[in-house]
């Protein structure tokens, strides 16, 4: 499969020096690392294959085939345009000032495939599975900054991430980026990218009213600072991540507070958790700070006061 992607890239005029495949969680999409000359790219391909040419691979792909398969290729391609309005996601790659999608056939099946900007660095997962790196107050601090701004933009742009966790954030020199838009909510229109019936975000990092699918939800900038506070206690404490704590642990407030002035109980320390820390994870959303310029300015003030 390889060599036919690279022979539609160099087709493209896009110069690949180094292509490799990269191993992630899900099955029905591949992912590949590509460095060109002047950029650093990911290119995606997702299984857009209707059932009636797995079953019979020979069958001519007619015009109600390829409403199928345009059908199966909706979320991706929502996904995709998503991208553009918020300037904190990876952007898609030009083409001839054109975005670069297409579909490609390679053994029997059809792939949608999307090539983006990479941002370099590692997942801030990666960097949590390491049980000698804990993170000091003043890392955490300019973490939930980043963090929050990167909320921001997503908010004045109509969006809710949803799915904020240390997988879907990149590490770079300790500039943190934010990735991953593809069950954001679209909060101007009734546009919302998660399959029907799917499950909204990741179990350990869902805000408590991620957990109740309803029709007429409102979430807002709230349900993405929630996740903030899982995290940051993930990263002051080894004790508090995925491999120790289990998910209805990491979710409770008293627990968290062990962990967290457990680990650091200086006065900075104290002040983080309980007026950033306790606030994010409120059950209740609207006690989540009123705004997002309020969150921001306790964190700026905190942030001055590290030593």
């Amino acid at each position: 499969m390889m060599e036919e992607i690279k022979q539609m890239l160099i087709n493209d005029k896009i110069n690949v020096i180094n292509m490799e495949r990269v191993k992630i969680p899900s099955g029905q999409k591949i992912v590949y690392f590509i460095d060109t000359d002047t950029e650093n790219l990911v290119l995606k391909m997702v299984d857009v294959t209707p059932q009636i040419l797995i079953d019979e691979p020979e069958h001519e792909i007619d015009e109600d085939l390829q409403q199928e398969i345009n059908l199966n290729s909706y979320r991706i391609i929502e996904e995709i345009k998503m991208s553009k309005h918020c300037p904190n996601f990876p952007q898609i790659k030009k083409s001839e000032n054109k975005d670069y999608i297409k579909y490609i056939q390679v053994n029997n099946r059809i792939y949608l495939i999307y090539i983006e900007e990479r941002f370099l660095g590692e997942t801030l997962e990666k960097l949590l599975l390491d049980t000698k790196k804990e993170f000091t107050i003043s890392e955490i601090l300019n973490f939930l900054i980043q963090m929050t701004k990167h909320i921001e933009i997503m908010s004045s742009n109509g969006y809710v991430h949803r799915d904020i966790k240390p997988n879907n954030i990149i590490v770079n020199n300790s500039t943190y980026y934010i990735i991953d838009g593809g069950i954001c909510k679209d909060t101007n229109s009734n546009i919302n990218l998660t399959v029907t019936g799917s499950e909204i975000g990741t179990k350990r990092y869902l805000a408590p009213e991620q957990e109740k699918i309803i029709k007429n939800y409102n979430w807002t900038f709230q349900t993405d600072l929630y996740p903030l506070g899982i995290i940051a206690t993930e990263m002051l404490n080894v004790k508090a991540r995925g491999f120790i704590t289990s998910n209805e642990d990491i979710r409770d407030i008293q627990i968290v507070k062990e962990l967290w002035l457990g680990k650091d109980n200086s006065n900075v320390s104290q002040k983080v958790f309980k007026n950033i820390i306790v606030t994010i994870l409120n059950k209740i959303k609207a006690l989540r700070f009123n705004n997002i310029d309020e969150c921001m300015q306790q964190l700026e003030n905190l942030k001055k006061e590290v030593i």
